[in-house]
């Protein structure tokens, strides 16, 4: 029966380890599974180059950048930030960093394919053992909830554009200052990038400018349009007026109907284009013409509002006519009742007028619907109070209503609810005050989403970043722990093994037949590889604790020194070296040694089977910067092989073809990674390798 193995002192139990190492494959599976989110942690070097110290597998769902390729240079995945959000970025990260407080970002970003997308970053901030400031975060996709609150500020944009059109057409009494009221209003309110109104010529057929607003560039003093058939009379607005519909160009500079103006356009920056026919007595007169600099900015709401404001501007023509005012003006109101009413009934959030001393004096479904009441109606009779029965903290509407007395803007505020069965939920409240002609608040009036969901997700999201931190912080002692129990455990026995084969050798070698004396020194090369190993495993913990101290290291030096050892250990071998001179960098003497022994003797190891083995160091300019390198013309590798060069104990070669531990690469891949730089690997079978790496 065999003994069962002895667990020694400061050594992980099998069960433990075992434990761990579930934990770690679980923490990882829920980070590279993550919906919409990578998380991340990340660093910068005491010159201040950023380095992602982990990123989950989910950052090349988002970006389009492998976690490998952003890990080895920050700058893939930092250079996709809109360059115009680094200030705030920095500044943000600075903050953190002074005063470990975590921060969040929305930040607009570049995916590797092109494509613009909005991510939110969420990150706290950890000084490690060597003072560092290392931030753990997540990142996630929020393109759709901007689109959303995009798509909110939109509608409050239209509404307020439609509201002041059909002022203007209540209240104006000139056809020349509506005109100029609907384009400002339409500019300024709705939001458009310029407008303008223009009118047909009957003898000229020319559609000549009444009215613009946002125009400053001059583009419609550098411009002919006209009704007619002509070249100049098929773009948006000719078409507008000839045909008497509307037409839409969401793609300017690309569109053939738009070629006379093409040039004036992009010097202006215009993208996108909509012409709507004006009519006065049932004939089309002229057009409200509108302009954007994003492509394919005309979309169904924008359409039928601006086909909705020709119209009213075609209404207001008409009404004009004194006698005829009254009637005219009483169904415009009614026309904007009815368009904000359909609004206002099918919005997908909550919309709400209340007064300012708490109570609800309209609210559409969705609002009722968010506090858990079946009707608008049953909302309204049940609520005598907000404060006190739906604000968590009555304070709270107190805060937002001082604010709101400030401004006549949107004020926004996260604020705690409670929903009619008692359950809370936390909500974004969008609330403004709607004056009276004498300067009073009349009512109140906003929007409410509710963002319980979303608020758990990141509490949850917080939870899971505290959970990684004591995982990481658990892993480094066990690693520790493993380190010490090496150096003290096992080099003990691992000598006695080797001492007592070679006493056995020594002092029984004449009585022994020859297959013994091959197992007995089988034993000892065994236990002296597996010294090696220890040594090797030591060096590699040592170095996640090192610290570099930087000088003015001479690496050609370095090199001839070691070429010449090399060349004394085996003066049977013909190799030739060449080795760059005065090839100087700033870094750590001790550990740069390290890198250089490792990959010229590397080098030296896999050109023995070489007949005229060639070995070079040298230094290569990549986009100006220095990239040193050590390559030869030995055994090579297939280069589907690759990533596993810089993993511990991972070979491409056999031991009996060539001896090592399997971890030289790794030690390399380490110091250079300290130092702030990457390395790589280039081979072919049989036509030798080119490692290569740079310093920060």
């Amino acid at each position: 029966m065999r003994d069962e193995p002895e667990i020694k002192a400061g050594e992980p139990a099998p069960a433990e380890t075992d434990r761990l190492l579930k934990n770690e494959q679980l923490l990882r599976f829920l980070g590279d599974n993550l919906p919409d989110s990578y998380i991340y942690q990340y660093t910068r070097e005491a010159d201040g180059t950023p380095r992602f110290i982990y990123l989950s597998a989910g950052v090349e769902r988002l970006t389009g950048v492998a976690a490998v390729v952003a890990l080895a240079d920050a700058g893939a995945l930092l250079s996709q930030v809109d360059p115009e959000q680094w200030a705030d970025y920095a500044a943000a990260e600075a903050a953190s960093a002074r005063d470990l407080t975590g921060f969040a970002m929305d930040l607009r970003t570049c995916r590797a394919d092109g494509v613009w997308r909005w991510m939110q970053l969420r990150s706290s901030p950890l000084r490690d053992a060597d003072g560092r400031v290392v931030w753990s975060g997540v990142v996630s996709d929020i393109t759709e909830r901007k689109a959303h609150e995009r798509e909110l500020e939109r509608l409050n944009r239209l509404y307020a554009a439609l509201s002041h059109v059909n002022q203007a057409i209540v209240r104006i009494r000139s056809r020349d200052e509506l005109f100029r009221e609907v384009t400002r209003a339409l500019v300024e309110s709705g939001g458009f990038k310029m407008v303008w109104i223009g009118l047909r010529n009957p003898v000229s057929e020319q559609v000549e400018l009444a009215a613009s607003q946002g125009d400053d560039t001059g583009y419609l003093a550098s411009i002919r349009v006209f009704a007619d058939d002509r070249v100049e009379g098929r773009g948006p607005t000719g078409t507008a007026v000839r045909e008497g519909r509307p037409y839409v160009c969401n793609d300017f500079l690309n569109d053939p109907r738009t070629f006379p103006w093409r040039e004036a356009a992009a010097r202006a920056g215009w993208r996108s284009s909509a012409g709507f026919p004006i009519r006065q007595g049932g004939a089309v007169c002229g057009a409200l013409t509108v302009y954007d600099r994003e492509v394919a900015f005309f979309g169904d709401r924008e359409v039928t509002l601006l086909a909705e404001a020709a119209g009213d501007i075609s209404f207001g023509l008409d009404n004009l006519a004194r006698e005829d005012l009254r009637v005219r003006t009483e169904t415009a109101l009614r026309l904007s009742e009815e368009k904000y009413r359909d609004i206002f009934d099918n919005a997908p959030v909550g919309i709400f007028q209340s007064s300012v001393a708490g109570r609800f004096l309209r609210v559409n479904p969705a609002c009722a619907a968010i506090y858990g009441y079946d009707s608008p109606a049953e909302l309204i009779r049940a609520i005598s109070d907000i404060s006190a029965q739906l604000f968590v903290d009555p304070d709270q509407r107190d805060e937002i209503l001082r604010a709101v007395r400030e401004t006549d803007a949107f004020v926004r505020r996260e604020i705690g609810y409670r929903r009619k069965d008692g359950s809370p939920f936390v909500a974004n409240l969008m609330m403004r005050a709607v004056r009276d002609t004498a300067g009073a608040i009349a009512f109140l009036e906003g929007f409410v989403e509710d963002i319980t969901d979303r608020k758990r997700v990141e509490r949850e999201m917080q939870e899971f970043n505290a959970e990684l931190e004591r995982r990481v912080r658990e892993r480094t002692a066990d690693l520790e722990a493993f380190s010490y129990s090496v150096s003290h455990d096992l080099r003990g026995p691992l000598a006695a093994v080797d001492g007592f084969t070679l006493a056995v050798l020594d002092d029984y070698g004449d009585r022994l037949d020859d297959t013994a004396q091959e197992y007995l020194g089988r034993v000892r090369r065994a236990s002296k590889r597996m010294a090696q190993i220890i040594d090797s495993l030591l060096q590699l913990a040592k170095l996640n604790r090192a610290t570099i101290t930087r000088e003015q290291v001479d690496l050609s030096a370095l090199a001839e020194g070691i070429a010449e050892g090399l060349a004394q250990m085996a003066p049977e071998r013909t190799v030739r070296f060449t080795i760059a001179r005065g090839v100087t960098v700033n870094g750590d003497r001790r550990l740069l040694r390290q890198v250089m022994e490792n990959l010229l003797g590397n080098a030296w190891k896999y050109t023995s089977h070489t007949t005229a083995a060639i070995i070079e160091f040298g230094v290569a300019d990549q986009g100006g910067r220095p990239v040193y390198f050590v390559s030869d013309n030995g055994a090579g590798f297939e280069m589907s092989g690759a990533d596993k060069l810089f993993r511990p104990f991972q070979r491409l070669h056999g031991e009996s073809e060539f001896a090592g531990t399997g971890i030289g690469l790794t030690i390399v891949q380490r110091i250079v990674q300290l130092h702030g730089g990457t390395v790589w690997a280039e081979g072919e079978r049989d036509r030798g390798a080119r490692f290569s790496f740079t310093l920060g």
